[in-house]
């Protein structure tokens, strides 16, 4: 088996917690082909090779810089806030203060809540919104950490969030919400056109970022709703593109998730889609839901809160899904892996909106009551990513992006 210096691991980042495992042994986990009647008793733990506690909770972002991993958010009592994961030997990580050893330069502005950080061609991209309920100053911008660079470099902000929002519990800060996203190497923000009205469905604007563009300024997407469906008219901004299947003309892959209300209502079903993404408009030309894979959760359902789903490539047509959540106060992981493949022309004709075969290869489901501190939200995931620390980041793979949503009950889709 591979060292972790050398070999692919997958990471799970939550809010207070780094797991690892080594990829080679999470392929090797295996099929759960017994019904578990009494599976609150009998789960296992996980199998993570490698894990460490945050020295903060609330630390929600990763990125890497000169191929090294970092984490930054947290509460709002530091400016600094990013913190470097480093592998000592057999299964013994450290975490330090990035800033203070010197390995990245001072946050521009305070990073706690409300801050969205991504890899973007080795640069870092950091765009901060400000956050009313805590009483503390800090800047609202749009940065850049370019690879061969010592500070942070100061961008244009989107438009629509040049405005100040006031707070109102009952009201605005509690339902506006905002998601970020990296798409072929382009930055999407999607925002509420009107944060300070309550509407449903949401009127919703969308802009992007491209690094490449001379002008260096966000364009609005006015013509289509990026990432949506025509049969849901639903923006799908939580998805993670399979690279390792290629584009399918002017297509790529991707996989998102939802949840549906079961009985009772506090209960929810995970189902996991694959989605055909057009690389023109980013709309959403076909969409499959991989009953394979949802028929192989354990368990069939979750508690509507404090659930979430993170998707890695982990290359060759395969792909894993983390299913992070709780059921009957019961903290769960489900791990899949997935085999995935592309239907020939005739295959997808026949199939009508399929267009990939799933075969399952991995599903277990683990007991994460170790894990769990006083807050359920610690156990959230954030991302998941491959890492090896003597390689850096894998191309084909990159950190997810997560909601901003304000309302702790609001669900992904």
């Amino acid at each position: 088996m591979e060292s972790v210096e050398t070999g692919e691991c997958l990471w799970l980042v939550t809010s207070g917690h780094v797991f690892g495992i080594r990829v080679e042994k999470l392929q090797e986990l295996g099929k759960n082909e017994v019904q578990l009647r009494h599976w609150k008793s009998n789960l296992p733990p996980p199998p993570f090779d490698f894990f460490i506690k945050l020295p903060q909770g609330d630390i929600t972002n990763s990125f890497l810089f000169h191929s090294n991993l970092f984490f930054a958010g947290g509460p709002p009592a530091s400016s600094t806030n990013i913190y470097q994961l480093s592998y000592l030997g057999g299964t013994t990580l450290a975490i330090t203060d990035a800033v203070a050893a010197g390995t990245v330069p001072p946050p521009p502005t305070l990073l706690y809540d409300r801050c969205y950080v991504a890899n973007i061609q080795g640069d870092v991209y950091l765009l901060v919104h400000d956050s009313p309920v805590y009483l503390v100053e800090r800047k609202m911008g749009f940065w850049v950490l370019r690879s061969g660079s010592k500070e942070w470099h100061p961008l244009p902000l989107p438009p629509s969030i040049l405005r100040s929002y006031s707070y109102s519990e009952s009201t605005t800060y509690a339902w506006w919400h905002w998601h970020c996203l990296v798409w072929k190497d382009k930055l999407f923000l999607e925002v509420d056109a009107d944060p300070e009205t309550i509407t449903y469905p949401r009127k919703i604007i969308f802009y992007v970022y491209d690094p490449q563009a001379d002008d260096h300024s966000w364009h609005q997407l006015k013509e289509k709703l990026p990432f949506s469906s025509c049969e849901d008219g639903y923006s799908h901004v939580s998805i993670m593109a399979v690279s390792s299947l290629g584009d399918v003309g002017n297509c790529s892959v991707a996989m998102t998730w939802s949840m549906e209300d079961g009985p009772p209502s506090y209960k929810r079903t995970v189902k996991i889609h694959a989605l055909m993404v057009d690389n023109q408009d980013y709309c959403i030309r076909r969409r499959q839901c991989l009953e394979e894979a949802c028929e192989a959760i354990i368990p069939s359902s979750f508690n509507a809160d404090h659930t979430n789903v993170k998707f890695v490539d982990l290359g060759k047509g395969k792909v894993c899904v983390l299913i992070v959540g709780f059921t009957k106060g019961y903290p769960m992981l489900c791990v899949l892996v997935l085999g995935l493949a592309l239907l020939q022309g005739g295959e997808q004709e026949h199939q009508g909106q399929r267009f990939l075969s799933v075969e399952v290869l991995v599903n277990q489901v683990y007991d994460m009551k170790a894990c769990q501190e006083d807050m359920y939200l610690r156990l959230v995931p954030c991302s998941s990513f491959l890492y090896s620390f003597s390689k850096g980041m894998p191309t084909q793979t990159c950190l997810l992006p997560r909601s901003h949503v304000s309302n702790e009950k609001a669900e992904a889709s």
